[in-house]
């Protein structure tokens, strides 16, 4: 019987992630992870985060490179990420995706990160208004 059918989700993907992340880190590299944030603690993502920016514990320079939507991530940027560390994507009307930093757009160091992604204002939210976009039923004119 296995023990980790027995963990949460979050102690799962942490263990899935726990080979690739040493793994990199002792050889060097780069650790692409999508929804990186997803099901896991802020707290151990954060701690992730630190190991891979800390010289002492990454002295090959591994990158580590991840995808998520969690803002708290952008609130404590300033304690873990430089501006050109925040990466921002967004995508135009034909799909087409533009990627640029913190430190391309020129936002200020001291700058509400969070508030200001939250309020559009790097334009890299996605559209999710899915009332305007989903026909459940096919009439359009139910309220």
């Amino acid at each position: 019987m296995s023990l980790v059918k027995h963990e949460s989700l979050g102690t799962r993907k942490f263990v899935s992630l726990a080979g690739p992340i040493i793994d990199c880190i002792v050889r060097g590299g780069t650790l692409l992870v999508d929804e990186f944030s997803s099901r896991m603690s802020p707290v151990l993502c954060e701690s992730i985060i630190r190991l891979f920016n800390s010289k002492k514990n990454n002295p090959k320079n591994a990158q580590f490179i991840f995808i998520t939507h969690n803002t708290q991530f952008i609130s404590k940027s300033r304690d873990i990420f430089r501006r050109d560390q925040m990466i921002l994507f967004k995508k135009d009307k034909y799909g087409a995706t533009e990627v640029k930093s913190l430190y391309d757009l020129r936002i200020r160091k001291d700058a509400s990160y969070d508030k200001e992604y939250l309020s559009e204002i790097y334009e890299s939210l996605p559209n999710l208004d899915i009332s305007t976009q989903l026909s459940l039923f096919g009439d359009d004119n139910i309220a």
